[in-house]
């Protein structure tokens, strides 16, 4: 992830975001990176102009992007979900070879 910024914690997880809005969800015990989702459309802006951190509040996590811009993501749609599930992740494709 391109230089993140301040971090949102949970009690499991740890969940970083890009100046662009790229965000990441890690387990806060061993780092291992559980989720990501892409940023959003911003014109090509690669600043987070507002300087506002993440806020997380119960599952909702506003990430801040571009100028004066904000989105929500649910944290559970970042975790890695359980085996049989049909899912992967925010992004809904299969992971990299």
């Amino acid at each position: 992830m391109e230089r993140p910024g301040p971090p949102a914690a949970s009690a499991t997880h740890v969940y970083v975001a890009s100046p662009s809005g790229r965000v990441a969800a890690l387990d806060a015990v061993t780092g291992k990176v559980e989720g990501t989702r892409s940023g959003r459309d911003d014109g090509g802006r690669t600043d987070n102009a507002s300087g506002a951190p993440l806020t997380l509040v119960g599952d909702a996590l506003y990430v801040p992007y571009g100028e004066r811009s904000v989105y929500t993501v649910d944290v559970r749609d970042l975790r890695t979900p359980s085996p049989g599930s049909g899912r992967n992740g925010s992004t809904g494709r299969a992971p990299a070879g």
